[in-house]
């Protein structure tokens, strides 16, 4: 019988962890938690569309933002509570369709894309699309 000898032999890792290093994991995993609903926010808005309508929609609490594909109403309402911080009334949502352009002889396409409409409750704003 032959023996491998590009086998790595398998060393014995002894972990001794001291208190400190089990406080940093218990912070990490706080840390972790709280972020948790937050990073998902992150994942629900592109942008916001800045437009001449969707300036004019602003003035009566009422703001726009491209979102992802598939986003439901109630993790735009959630996004909009968790980012903003303001209670979002009504939401509604738009498909807006992939459109053939053209420059010359070349032929393109205009990609599609999810809007939502947010109605934000009165008094409350979102500072960064405020006029």
């Amino acid at each position: 019988m032959g023996f491998n000898i590009f086998k790595k032999a398998k060393k014995e890792e002894k972990k001794i962890e001291s208190p400190k290093a089990e406080q940093k994991k218990e912070a990490l995993k706080q840390v972790s938690v709280s972020r948790k609903g937050v990073d998902s926010s992150f994942r629900v808005f592109m942008n916001s569309v800045i437009t001449e309508k969707a300036s004019n929609l602003a003035a009566m609490n009422t703001y726009t933002f491209k979102v992802y594909p598939g986003t439901s109403k109630g993790a735009v309402k959630k996004a909009v509570k968790d980012l903003y911080g303001v209670d979002a009334v009504k939401v509604n949502m738009v498909n807006i369709h992939s459109k053939e352009i053209r420059v010359g002889k070349t032929r393109g396409i205009k990609q599609g894309f999810r809007k939502a409409v947010v109605k934000v409750k009165e008094g409350q704003k979102i500072e960064m699309m405020s006029a």
